[in-house]
């Protein structure tokens, strides 16, 4: 007997989101290399500057965060308390416990 293990992923409606988002930049990038000349170079340059971009633990917590409830002004305000990183939410208000 074969045991399964049910895969916890993403939603669907959250792997959609990516792929269509990796749809468009194909299209983008495939319009670029049509192009070629002047629109490839700013394509590339533009590619290269997005991998200049810092890419930390906190960064990636607080865009999750922000997508997730829409807005950062919303994220202080999240009621996702069974979500793994709530306790690292970015934009906390201070607690009771640190008031102690």
């Amino acid at each position: 007997m074969t045991i399964v293990k049910k895969r916890m992923g993403a939603p669907a409606e959250v792997l959609q989101i990516g792929q269509d988002a990796l749809a468009l930049w194909r299209k983008k990038r495939d319009h670029a290399k049509r192009k070629g000349g002047k629109v490839l170079e700013a394509w590339n340059k533009a590619q290269e500057e997005k991998k200049r971009v810092v890419n930390s633990p906190t960064r990636a917590i607080r865009d999750f965060c922000t997508q997730c409830v829409g807005s950062r002004f919303a994220v202080n305000d999240c009621r996702g308390f069974t979500c793994p990183l709530y306790k690292y939410r970015p934009y906390q208000k201070g607690t009771e416990d640190e008031a102690v």
